[in-house]
């Protein structure tokens, strides 16, 4: 049985997986047009692949002057076992940015 060839080339050389949009697309959520309808907010993306996945979700406030204000308040959140996420904690009023990134398994 053949092995599995690793790609050893750095990630910002790889192509991104865009796949076309259907009915059952998963939206990335919630996002500036669409903001979040409740708090604690759902955050959904779109997985990379199909398989085993484990993710890190970073929630940072957008616009602060105070760098150790935005540093305190910025969460992250580690072994998420789906491509979506609920904090247990509701986030302080007012707006943030967020961004995934998955660990695929070896």
């Amino acid at each position: 049985m053949a092995r599995p060839q690793l790609n050893t080339q750095p990630l910002s050389l790889r192509p991104l997986l865009q796949p076309e949009e259907n009915p059952l697309t998963i939206r990335y959520q919630p996002t500036m047009a669409l903001p979040a309808a409740e708090n604690p907010p759902r955050f959904q993306w779109l997985p990379p692949q199909i398989g085993a996945h484990r993710y890190e979700v970073e929630i940072a406030p957008v616009a602060t002057e105070d760098a150790t204000l935005k540093a305190a308040e910025t969460r992250l959140f580690s072994d998420i076992c789906f491509p979506f996420f609920t904090p247990s904690k509701p986030l302080n009023p007012g707006f943030y940015d967020w961004r995934y990134r998955t660990n695929c398994p070896e």
